[in-house]
């Protein structure tokens, strides 16, 4: 069959990490740095990890250029080097753009390779499949995480940001260009304001294009470190031999800040200066007025008093556990992404922009289905633990305290099935057709068989399925009904036309294919089968509140959500006719600024209110099976 949805298996089969930095004129080396640092962990740690670095146009030159316009200095290792004609070649099971801003188009052929994760993306941020921000930015666009400790960070750090009552140890790092030619201009400054005895390294990087400017500083009694030849994790674990970094904003600020180094930035421009306030950092400001205020930083004899007061509340702010690293992220990563809808096959459009939380993107297609992109696997684990101690977290009982409420649920749905199949049987007498004997049902996720029981007490042969063994050897044990243990649609409990009814309670959002579910429900249905479930409603007045507090509350294993209004589309693309429609969970204390009102004619207003324009939480559907499931290899669009 085949599908919309094309998800490998990286479990079984990892696959390798391409990582995609820049380089070229006007974009620094940090980019090419850290993706070369990623590349190295990884590989360090087993995974097959490769390097294609993409350069803007206009070529380095000078004597730290080459032939092609690859920096010579930056020292990348040929054997982390991948072609251009091998990317087609091998199967990447995550690519790492760090691209700074990557055009829409290349990012459409990255898609086509694997899953995309944006380190930093500037400019297609809606098109990644994940969005990381190391580095805090001012993009309208969230991203899924933004977490400077996942920067390599140095283990050398300084007991406090207290500088010396001596005179400081400055250290001076505009990157790799420094096309401001910051690093003269704060000399200059420090000479002119700071004390003699004041202590002045700089760092020039790679890409620095005004050599005759060395030997100026170093006549001044300026030490001077060239960076072409520079250990960017030697440079770190160096941090905590200073009192006072100046530079302008980017990855060596929060290194420092680790490393509990009071920093202080002299920004090339007003941008910078605006991610310098939003970052929550010290900044004398930009272009002549920064000049002024370093300069009168230094004649007022403590520098770095504001710097250190920032530097801690950064610290707090940016780095406030245990630091891993992005090396640990990708190595951690099973991604799971969609193409295509997993219901329809059309494409997501961008104009419903994704919705991002830590490790997951939600996306909504034409059709209406929203469903789940993850990073990670879901942390859930239907084990007793799902039934108990999570389930009374939820609802203030373990799930076998509730169960005489949810099997009096499953009498009351059982009275539309009954209506429905009974319209069903009317039609076989009608048509000559054979009486049928007693109707089976299936019941999929039936956990610990409240709703088997009930079906059971309705004159029902049943048979429960579920993923779990505790629940499962329940239902057998002690309900004395008959139970598989087992995935669907994997694990199939029956032949075709086999059931008259299945089930599914809160059950068809667990999918991460429910286009091939609907196919496999379908089959395993009679003709005139009925087909029920419940879902979480992506109509309902939670999700009009907030849409982003709603799915963020959304479990971590709820791979789509379903709208009501369009669920009849939904079942027709798979031979399902809609019968019934209820909207259930409603909760009037939920509506803004009525949660206060929980009793009162107010209350029972807005109880009104919520079933008259069904804007309940969840929603129940009964559908018949009027034709066969789409034909093999069709498009289910």
């Amino acid at each position: 069959m085949n599908h919309p949805v094309d998800i490998p298996d990286p479990l079984k089969n990892p696959g390798a990490v391409l990582v995609v930095p820049v380089y070229g004129k006007g974009r620094g080396g940090g980019h090419l740095f850290r993706s070369l640092a990623l590349v190295r962990s990884l590989r360090s740690r087993g995974r097959d990890a490769w390097l294609y670095p993409v350069r803007d146009p206009g070529p380095f030159t000078g004597p730290h250029g080459t032939g092609n316009g690859f920096p010579r200095d930056l020292q990348i290792p040929g054997e982390f080097l991948v072609s251009a004609e091998d990317l087609g070649n091998r199967e990447w099971s995550l690519i790492v753009l760090d691209r700074y801003r990557c055009p829409a188009g290349e990012l459409r052929r990255w898609l086509t390779l694997g899953p995309v994760l944006g380190i930093d993306e500037g400019a297609s941020r809606r098109g990644c499949d994940f969005l990381i921000d190391l580095l805090p930015n001012l993009h309208r666009e969230p991203s899924n995480l933004c977490d400077p400790s996942l920067l390599f960070l140095p283990k050398r750090r300084r007991p406090s940001f207290e500088i010396a009552a001596r005179a400081p140890r400055v250290l001076i790092s505009f990157g790799a260009e420094d096309p401001a030619q910051l690093s003269l201009r704060t000399v200059r400054v420090l000479r002119t304001a700071g004390p003699a005895d004041l202590s002045i390294t700089v760092v020039l990087g790679p890409l620095y294009g005004h050599r005759e400017k060395v030997r100026v500083l170093e006549e001044g009694g300026v030490q001077v470190i060239d960076g072409g030849g520079l250990d960017p994790e030697a440079f770190r674990e160096s941090l905590a031999d200073y009192d006072l970094l100046i530079t302008h904003f980017g990855i060596t600020v929060f290194e420092a800040i680790y490393a509990r180094l009071p920093v202080l930035l002299l920004n090339p421009g007003p941008y910078h200066g605006a991610l310098a306030r939003h970052g929550g950092l010290y900044s004398a400001g930009w272009g002549s007025r920064g000049c002024k205020t370093l300069s009168r930083l230094f004649r007022s004899g403590d520098p770095g008093r504001a710097a250190a007061e920032y530097g801690e509340r950064a610290l707090r702010r940016w780095m406030p556990r245990n630091p891993g690293n992005l090396a640990d992220l990708v190595l951690g990563a099973v991604p799971l992404v969609h193409r295509r809808c997993p219901l329809c096959g059309n494409r997501y459009s961008l104009r419903w922009g994704p919705v991002r939380f830590s490790h997951r993107t939600y996306r909504r297609c034409s059709c209406g289905m929203v469903y789940m992109e993850r990073l990670t696997p879901p942390p859930v684990d239907y084990t007793e633990e799902y039934f108990f101690s999570r389930y009374r977290e939820q609802y203030g009982k373990t799930y076998l305290e509730d169960f005489p409420r949810i099997q009096s649920q499953g009498e009351r749905r059982l009275g539309f099935i009954r209506a429905l199949l009974k319209k069903s049987r009317g039609r076989d007498r009608t048509a000559g057709l054979p009486a049928p004997g007693i109707p089976r049902l299936l019941d999929i996720g039936c956990a610990y068989g409240p709703f088997l029981a009930a079906a059971r007490n309705g004159g029902f042969e049943v048979l429960g399925l579920d993923p779990a063994e505790e629940p499962v050897r329940y239902v057998r044990e002690t309900l004395g009904m008959n139970a598989i243990r087992g995935s669907f649609p994997e694990d199939l409990p029956g032949n075709p036309g086999e059931f008259e009814v299945i089930t599914l309670w809160y059950v068809i959002e667990h999918f991460k294919e429910p286009g091939r579910v609907l196919e496999a429900l379908n089959r395993l249905l009679k003709p005139g089968g009925i087909l029920a479930f419940s879902t979480p409603s992506f109509r309902g007045i939670s999700r009009r509140k907030s849409l982003r507090a709603f799915l963020d509350k959304s479990p971590g294993d709820h791979w789509t959500i379903w709208d009501p209004r369009r669920c009849g589309n939904f079942l027709r693309r798979y031979g399902f006719c809609l019968r019934k429609r209820i909207i259930t969970g409603h909760h009037p204390e939920r509506f803004p600024l009525i949660g206060v009102l929980l009793r009162g004619p107010a209350f029972r207003f807005f109880s009104l209110l919520s079933r008259l324009f069904g804007l309940g939480d969840t929603f129940e559907v009964y559908a018949v099976k009027k034709a066969e499931p789409p034909v093999a290899g069709g498009n289910h669009g």
